[in-house]
């Protein structure tokens, strides 16, 4: 089983956790779809900067082997 451990929080903090928690949901796994949550928007806005920038090669454009 994995260490635990404690992460101070303002009360605030706390209490738009728990708004944001679905029922009966640990603080742990509301806060590994959080995280997860904020990887995805990550992956996308590097995406939406590539697609922006224009640097990337269409499919269309690549040669067939």
């Amino acid at each position: 089983m994995s260490e635990l451990t404690t992460i101070p929080l303002m009360k605030e903090t706390r209490d738009a956790l728990k708004m944001l928690g679905m029922k009966g949901e640990s603080y742990d796994a509301l806060l590994r779809r959080l995280i997860e949550t904020a990887k995805c928007q990550m992956l996308y806005r590097e995406l939406d900067d590539i697609r922006q920038k224009g640097d990337y090669i269409k499919v269309d454009d690549i040669d067939a082997l």
